[in-house]
């Protein structure tokens, strides 16, 4: 017999569906940011299956998160390396110096 979800873990998906929509995150980078399994989150949001204590643990983590955090561990779990056209001829060590460098510019403080 399978466990049906209850009242309070549906809301919480919901809740999560909607923070995640308004934050125009797809439900695969959510999954690959969060480290949940895309399959099974699927799986969940139709009712097919319960979300592991896990999970429901990483979505009151999500809504607890504020949106630049969301945002921030997004582009952290993208691979930025395989992004890039071959025709700019960008290395591991470019990407690297260059992303070194626009932290540099964004951390100084602008000139009036």
């Amino acid at each position: 017999m399978a466990r049906e979800m209850d009242n309070e873990t549906k809301a919480l998906i919901r809740k999560v569906e909607v923070k995640r929509s308004t934050e125009k995150i797809t439900k695969k980078e959510f999954c690959n940011t969060y480290g949940l399994h895309y399959n099974f989150y699927m799986n969940c949001l139709n009712g097919s299956n319960v979300p592991s204590k896990k999970m429901i643990d990483t979505f009151k983590e999500y809504l607890m998160t504020s949106k630049d955090e969301v945002y921030r561990k997004l582009f952290e779990s993208r691979d930025a390396d395989e992004k890039f056209h071959p025709s700019l001829g960008l290395t591991k060590k470019d990407i690297k110096n260059i992303k070194n460098e626009l932290e540099d510019m964004q951390s100084q403080e602008p000139s009036l």
